[in-house]
């Protein structure tokens, strides 16, 4: 069966949790991040990559503390896989999920 919608905005951020406890998929494609992003009014949504590990899985916002700006990343490899939002030395990091229906 072809996925469908549950909510008009197919995104959502998370301020704490993994996309998986809230019954959502993780973003995990360079392209859909962008899109996601500039969905949900993201300003710049200019896409950073990262391999550190201990980020959300896929795309997530970045708020730094000493920066009023949010950046856009999408986490690479297969150790930060069900990592959600975190908040390290001021930073918070907000996963990007998808609605789209399992």
């Amino acid at each position: 069966a072809a996925p469908v919608w549950r909510d008009p905005l197919p995104f959502q951020v998370l301020a704490r949790g993994a996309c998986v406890d809230w019954g959502l998929r993780p973003v995990l494609d360079g392209a859909t991040c962008v899109a996601a992003a500039r969905m949900l009014n993201v300003q710049r949504p200019v896409l950073q990559y990262t391999a550190d590990a201990g980020r959300p899985e896929g795309c997530h916002l970045l708020q730094q503390l000493d920066s009023a700006e949010t950046t856009l990343w999408l986490s690479l490899g297969a150790m930060n896989r069900g990592n959600g939002a975190s908040t390290a030395n001021g930073d918070s990091r907000s996963p990007i999920c998808s609605q789209l229906a399992i």
